[in-house]
């Protein structure tokens, strides 16, 4: 009696991990597969070498397309997490007045946004645009904005026949927000970041930004149209300042006479350089 109750005895099922819950159909996804996605977003390894060091690992890999659509939830998420941090970073450098100084740059994918000597078209396909406080000393990122040309989707759809996938959003979950014949621009760049200040009730009272005065323009734009009033004033970086000065140092034809002691075209220069300093 007692071998029979005893081999008839079923325990209940234990999870042995936590689950997010999921909105939708299918299968909620473990707490250990979100964070170890997260941390992939964070580093270069890749899903194709995490997937190898698993292997070697003796651990069962999961499957690669398994990842990558996990990736696009994880990385939503992310997007929405530093949004929301950018967003308190600037309510709390610019104060009660709700007015703040930004250093904005753009950076590319390639060494600039121009085009090509050989087709004409653009060579830079993806842009990042940053804007940091310059106010309460700790130069947190208080703004950001991302143009980009490229959506492997896309190339996917129309390599297998379906050329309606065009971008940018010609197609479900496009990621490009540019054309791919036109170019990157950094005023429109400089109108997001505006934007994105505007949108909380920040204006700003100075933007320093390189030599080009582009990002300022459209920084400027967006934060007139929100207030009419406000005037936005351009500082330039000290580096791209002092570059362009050398530049017109150099370029410039002195007087023999100007500097009777230097003897060379290069010690007038330097002489000039000195100052300038």
């Amino acid at each position: 009696m007692w071998h029979s109750h005893f081999w008839s005895f079923v325990a209940p099922l234990f999870k042995l991990y936590e689950e997010i819950p999921k909105p939708g159909r299918g299968q909620s996804a473990a707490v250990q597969n979100l964070e170890l996605n997260a941390a992939i977003t964070s580093t270069s390894i890749g899903f194709k070498k995490l997937r190898f060091l698993l292997a070697s690992l003796d651990l069962s890999p999961p499957s690669e397309s398994g990842m990558h659509q996990m990736s696009q939830t994880v990385c939503d998420k992310i997007a929405q997490l530093s949004s929301d941090d950018m967003n308190q970073k600037l309510l709390q450098a610019s104060g009660l007045q709700k007015n703040i100084h930004i250093s904005v740059d753009t950076r590319c994918n390639t060494s600039g946004i121009r085009n090509s000597r050989r087709t004409g078209l653009p060579i830079a396909t993806q842009s990042t645009t940053l804007a940091m406080e310059k106010q309460s000393g700790k130069n947190y990122i208080v703004s950001a904005f991302t143009q980009n040309k490229l959506c492997p989707k896309g190339a996917l759809l129309r390599s297998k026949g379906d050329q309606t996938a065009t971008f940018p959003g010609g197609h479900t979950g496009c990621m490009a927000n540019v054309h791919k014949l036109e170019s990157l621009s950094e005023y429109e760049s400089g109108r997001e970041i505006g934007r994105n200040n505007a949108g909380a009730g920040v204006t700003v009272a100075y933007c320093t930004t390189d030599g080009d005065w582009r990002l300022h323009k459209g920084v400027a734009q967006s934060i007139q149209e929100a207030n009419p009033s406000h005037q936005v004033k351009c500082l330039a970086v000290f580096v791209h300042l002092s570059q362009t000065q050398v530049k017109r140092a150099k370029k410039k034809t002195f007087s023999p006479h100007l500097f009777p002691d230097m003897t060379t075209k290069k010690d007038r220069q330097e002489c000039v350089f000195w100052q300038q300093i």
